[in-house]
């Protein structure tokens, strides 16, 4: 349904009501707020948004994050704000298989305990450590800047991917063994920074400006000629 008027709005933002769904009430910072007890993914985020998948959060806030009982289907979660506890939780959830962090202001982040398969993460306020478990195969660093001051802590023969979002990208210290390399909306790309990787299978390119193969680069399946 799509909303065209003010009048449509507010039908989307009951609809799942006049649908008969099932709804839940979650207090998650505190404040009362009502999603379907069916959903699979689920946005937590400081603006406010009419769909029933989003919830506003304070991202200063103490989630408590058994609220997310509720919802046992739950299979993709993004989260924009600071508490840790999140990483906790997701060692209880083996279901939830996709994690989104945003804004979250840390210089460690720990979930070698959870079941996640892929994690995008931002890196805006500084040096940041990824430990990820063995159960997860990619992760996208998200931001314009480079991914100099970015370590990810991977396990002994993990098959590994990495999205970079940058301007101009720079691969994350501890992904010398990874397989993938995808880029995404960057100005530059300069290929001869990731001719090292000698088990690299995939290269991709998504709404990149302009890619520069350098002359060093050697020919391989992975990397440009």
């Amino acid at each position: 349904m799509i909303a065209r008027t003010a009048h449509d709005a507010n039908r989307v933002a009951a609809y799942p009501f006049a649908m008969g769904y099932e709804m839940v009430t979650l207090h998650l910072d505190g404040r009362p707020q009502q999603v379907r007890s069916t959903i699979w993914q689920m946005w937590m985020r400081t603006l406010p948004e009419s769909s029933p998948l989003f919830v506003q959060v304070d991202p200063e806030a103490t989630i408590d994050w058994a609220e997310l009982d509720q919802l046992p289907d739950l299979r993709n979660l993004t989260y924009e704000g600071t508490d840790a506890g999140i990483e906790r939780y997701l060692a209880t959830r083996p279901g939830i298989e996709s994690l989104t962090l945003l804004d979250h202001r840390r210089a460690t982040v720990d979930l070698r305990e959870t079941s996640i398969t892929g994690l995008s993460i931002d890196h805006t306020t500084g040096p940041l450590t990824v430990l990820v478990p063995p159960t997860c195969n990619g992760m996208n660093v998200l931001g314009p800047e480079p991914a100099d001051d970015v370590r990810v802590q991977l396990h002994d023969g993990q098959a590994f991917g990495v999205g970079l979002h940058a301007d101009v990208p720079s691969l994350p210290a501890g992904l010398d063994t990874i397989h993938r390399v995808w880029f995404w909306h960057s100005r530059h790309v300069d290929l001869a920074a990731f001719a090292h990787l000698a088990g690299l299978e995939t290269l991709g390119f998504f709404g990149v400006g302009r890619a520069r193969a350098s002359r060093t680069c050697p020919p391989s399946p992975g990397c440009g000629s």
